[in-house]
């Protein structure tokens, strides 16, 4: 969702700025998370592997790279007269990921259901 927002600071200036305040925050919430999720996992007895990141979540989240890529760079120099597909294309992958998370949520929570109320 954060990523989502980085098309609306559109000037080339702001590009620098704009990437390391969003790689800042995508690093201290991963030690943040990991770390709370480990003590969590080892003070309540369970494995302590902290945040499990698969494969398909990391393919995703460096799938902001192209788009930004292009954003930065295609974009501006052969397609000047669209400026929303910018806006656009950062706005459909994020709903793209949005629904993944929701999915596993709901998974999750019917697996929980599942062992419960069994």
């Amino acid at each position: 969702a954060n990523c989502s927002l980085l098309p609306l600071l559109p000037n080339v200036q702001e590009t620098p700025i704009k990437l390391a305040l969003v790689a800042m925050y995508f690093i201290l919430l991963f030690v943040i998370l990991n770390t709370e999720l480990k003590m969590y996992q080892s003070k309540n007895n369970f494995m302590s592997t902290g945040l499990n990141i698969g494969k398909l979540q990391w393919l995703y989240l460096s799938g902001f790279i192209p788009i930004q890529l292009f954003y930065s760079v295609i974009q501006p120099m052969m397609l000047p007269r669209w400026q929303f597909l910018p806006l656009m294309l950062f706005s459909v992958y994020s709903a793209v990921g949005c629904v993944y998370c929701w999915w596993k949520c709901y998974t999750l929570f019917c697996e929980t259901n599942n062992i419960v109320f069994s």
